[in-house]
């Protein structure tokens, strides 16, 4: 039997290939339309887990198409899509029914670890004329499988016209909940109302607006914004602007902003968690503006990939029993410190943040630390310190010199730029030399010479396809200062 042996060198080329494969599909080219729009119909869709619902892709306002080609993406955890049609009577119905051709029309549920595709394109054939108004291009059936929410993402869309010349349009994208999912403000004004009728285990979901209200949230649920671009809960400057008192809660996705902001008088955090309580996720949010970003006083929570800015005290741990694990957060510009720990039982852990310009007074800190040994790394890489001044001399974005907290705490692996998922060389760049190394080390585990532990990204010791596909995600992107 032939087997083909590739060389190592042969082997990170073809593994480069794949992740540009797999980072230009995903990119935005989107062009801004003047009056036609494609989009989904219905809007937001609510479904039950198993069920089976359609969608329609729609156009309207649309002179001369010719052809189309389209690719939509959703979460594949989630939905499962079972069939795209052509429905009687769609808009690129020829008069000659022979006089169409079927340039692609697939269905590819396991499109990546992530991501389900749908591709479809279509083209008349002469001496059929162009279509001009509105109607349906596709129907599409899917299943949910999953509790959650997906969107569904219309990326690329590309219109032409019977003269080949593109026909710029503007895309309105769907969203697709399954299972025990609310809906704000679809099914409850403010997000409290939503919390009070939910039940355990629901999650809530926050459509894009700015939400004036203090929130407080005594069940156990998870609550989940658009983005934080566009999605904020503002406490109007008063208190705390959430107060978590409930086991096993999720808060992902907002920009929550202006609590109280003064230390004394008007003290108040984005996030309470409360004692007495555990199992927290914060994650994917903007905190700013108040007297704390997150106060933590319980146990065994996670806050991970927050930016954490212009408050007093970015994560203050004053009372927290233990198991905290905080990681991905960049936290910037406290007025007093990035991170306090007091007493808190020597069993959380710091890594993979950025501290930057926190303390504007030179007695302040990073990090305040009492009467608590953290650990501060994970063995290989620790935090970014933006006044640190180690340097690195293999080159691998890691100082060998630890950065000295306190006494009694260090990182030993000190970033030498800030933390981003994906860059494995900590230049503060996501790219083709990212690519390369972890190529260089795919497929291998911590025993094997090719190990390089900078290219196990999602930290499971194995350098793998989801290692490749995340870089492959963040692909091209550079640190800014948020």
């Amino acid at each position: 039997m032939f087997r083909l042996v590739l060389s190592r060198t042969a082997k990170t080329m073809m593994l480069t290939v794949l992740v540009v494969m797999l980072v230009f599909p995903l990119s935005t080219n989107r062009v801004e339309a003047q009056s036609t729009v494609v989009s989904i119909k219905p809007e937001r869709v609510k479904t039950a887990l198993n069920a089976v619902f359609t969608v329609d892709i729609n156009i309207s306002d649309v002179t001369d198409l010719y052809g189309y080609e389209l690719m939509l993406w959703l979460k594949n955890s989630v939905l499962q899509a079972t069939k795209a049609e052509r429905p009687a009577g769609h808009f690129l119905t020829p008069v000659d029914p022979d006089k169409i051709f079927v340039a692609k029309w697939e269905i590819k549920n396991d499109y990546n670890s992530t991501h389900g595709r749908i591709w479809l394109s279509v083209i008349l054939i002469t001496p059929e004329v162009g279509k001009t108004g509105s109607g349906i291009l596709a129907r599409l059936t899917f299943k949910g499988i999953k509790e959650g929410i997906t969107p569904l993402t219309l990326d690329p869309v590309k219109l032409s016209d019977s003269n080949v010349n593109p026909i710029d349009s503007t895309v309105n994208n769907g969203l697709v909940a399954v299972g025990n999912v609310i809906t704000v403000p679809d099914d409850y004004s403010t997000i409290q109302k939503a919390i009070n009728s939910a039940y355990t285990g629901d999650r809530i979901y926050v459509r894009p607006g700015t939400y004036s209200e203090n929130v407080v949230v005594n069940k156990t649920v998870s609550l989940i914004g658009e983005a934080t671009e566009n999605t904020f809960i503002d406490g109007g400057g008063k208190g705390n602007v959430i107060i978590v008192s409930a086991n096993g809660v999720e808060i992902r996705k907002f920009t929550i902003q202006n609590g109280g902001k003064q230390p004394w008088t008007n003290y108040g955090a984005c996030i309470q968690l409360q004692a007495a309580y555990s199992n927290f996720s914060i994650r994917d949010n903007v905190l700013r503006n108040s007297t704390l970003g997150v106060e933590i006083n319980c146990y065994n929570a996670t806050v991970a990939n927050n930016v954490i800015k212009d408050n007093y005290k970015g994560i203050s741990m004053p009372m927290s029993g233990g198991n905290i694990t905080i990681t991905g957060n960049t936290i910037i510009d406290s007025i007093w410190y990035g991170l306090e720990i007091i007493y808190n039982n020597n069993s959380s852990t710091v890594f993979h943040n950025s501290f930057i310009s926190n303390s504007q007074y030179q007695f302040y800190a990073h990090a305040y630390i009492t009467g608590t040994v953290c650990v501060w790394d994970n063995g290989v890489e620790g935090n970014y310190w933006s006044n640190y001044t180690g340097t690195d001399t293999d080159g691998d974005g890691t100082s060998e010199t630890p950065h000295i907290v306190d006494v009694l705490n260090r990182d030993n692996h000190p970033l030498m730029s800030p933390y981003m998922q994906g860059d494995v060389n900590h230049d503060a760049t996501i790219d083709i030399f990212d690519c390369v190394l972890a190529a260089l080390a795919f497929g291998s585990v911590p025993s094997d010479p090719e190990w390089n532990p900078h290219c196990d990204v999602n930290l499971d010791n194995a350098i793998d396809i989801f290692d490749m596909v995340t870089i492959a995600l963040n692909f091209g992107k550079q640190w800014t200062n948020p």
